[in-house]
């Protein structure tokens, strides 16, 4: 819910799904597609079709959550929100159902981590039935975001080096130096962030009224960011 002041009454606004994503998420389908994208991303030459009904020659009727062919193998398996529910029996009648369809390979998936137990019975089942086991868990479908390691000192150096390096060599063309090189100079020197516009302004300001001495200044902050590199160990870029 949000909720925003606009000069009379206070206006709430809730935000809800569509009917359509709602019955999506109510009948289970998110996990279906995050395990369907993940196997198209490993072997793109691939096809499935998620919540299959099947009838086969004999009346009876199964369901699959996931089927199609993998990179030119008939895969089929099973999806679950919850590891846990991949007990022996729902293992043995998914395996059995995997090996009455054809497939090559039994897919065992949940979006929640897959133990080691689960892992080896269902491995086992396999192997008695001839098939392949793929197993996707939540390390592979909701992995954990990695964090960016800190920047550190000998870094800063680095990149305050080589945007220095780039504006001397822009100078040194003769031509004024505009507002998107300017930009890009500051990016550089931050490490990627992106630069705020008084920032830009300010360094465009300064290049426009000490054009003459610029060259000269940058050339001497070379040398001393040199020296503080070499001093900090940092190996930062050269131009």
């Amino acid at each position: 819910m949000s909720a925003y002041q606009s000069g009379g009454a206070l206006t709430s606004v809730h935000y809800r799904l569509d009917s359509f994503t709602d019955r999506a998420s109510d009948n289970g389908l998110l996990p279906h597609l995050l395990v369907i994208a993940e196997l198209c991303r490993r072997k793109p030459r691939s096809h499935f079709l998620p919540g299959t009904d099947v009838t086969f020659a004999d009346g009876t009727q199964e369901e699959v959550d996931v089927f199609g062919v993998w990179d030119g193998r008939v895969l089929s398996g099973e999806v679950k929100t919850s590891a846990s529910e991949f007990d022996a029996a729902q293992l043995q009648r998914d395996v059995a159902l995997s090996k009455r369809l054809g497939a090559d390979v039994h897919l065992l998936a949940s979006v929640a981590p897959v133990t080691g137990d689960t892992r080896e019975t269902a491995r086992e089942l396999c192997d008695a039935a001839g098939l392949e086991l793929e197993v996707l868990d939540q390390a592979d479908l909701r992995p954990a975001a990695h964090k960016p390691v800190p920047a550190t000192a000998a870094d800063g150096l680095g990149w305050l080096r080589t945007a220095t390096a780039d504006l001397a060599t822009l100078i040194e063309k003769g031509k004024p130096v505009s507002h998107g090189q300017v930009a890009r100079i500051l990016k550089t020197a931050s490490g990627g962030a992106a630069p705020v516009p008084g920032h830009i302004a300010a360094l465009s300001w300064a290049l426009t009224e000490h054009e003459d001495d610029a060259a000269d200044l940058l050339l001497r902050l070379l040398g001393v960011l040199d020296a503080a590199i070499h001093k900090h160990g940092a190996g930062g870029q050269k131009a």
